[in-house]
């Protein structure tokens, strides 16, 4: 998503979204393409987020939340955003992609300032909290039955 900030800042954000389904256990630039390696490599170097080296980066826990990184990190370099934040978005009970998601933040300079992990249950929290109209909330209560209301389908078989 870009943005343009209350500073008149250009701005992207990066939102890896994860339901049920787990992180991909395909290691990007592992797989003999060269060029989609320099390519990550290049930017990687370039960056200043990381604390973590290339190789923890790209192995099957963490290479989904690098990749996001990455594009958030190029648009920075590139000068096409200047302010970048990047995150998880996922199911309040999917601990694996929270414990996931703050090993990755630990993995960053500034971590919990540079990615952010948003439950969907924080997302509707925190819209229902708001001042919003009644389709809006009706929207908000129909999320939540939908991605938080698990107990609604667990005696369905």
């Amino acid at each position: 998503m870009e943005f343009i900030s209350l500073s008149n800042q250009t701005g992207i954000i990066g939102l890896e979204c994860k339901y049920t389904e787990p992180f991909s256990p395909k290691e990007y630039g592992k797989d003999g393409k060269e060029k989609q390696d320099g390519k990550y490599r290049k930017d990687y170097d370039a960056s200043s987020a990381f604390l973590a080296n290339y190789e923890e980066l790209t192995n099957t826990k963490y290479n989904q939340l690098f990749r996001n990184q990455l594009i958030i990190e190029s648009a920075l370099i590139n000068h096409s955003a200047e302010i970048g934040y990047s995150g998880l978005f996922c199911f309040q009970d999917d601990q694996n992609a929270i414990d996931k998601g703050k090993a990755f933040q630990n993995m960053l300079k500034n971590g919990e300032e540079r990615f952010k992990i948003i439950t969907f249950a924080n997302l509707i929290e925190t819209i229902q909290k708001t001042e919003i109209d009644w389709e809006t909330r009706e929207w908000s209560m129909m999320l939540w039955s939908r991605y938080c209301a698990t107990v609604l389908s667990e005696n369905v078989k």
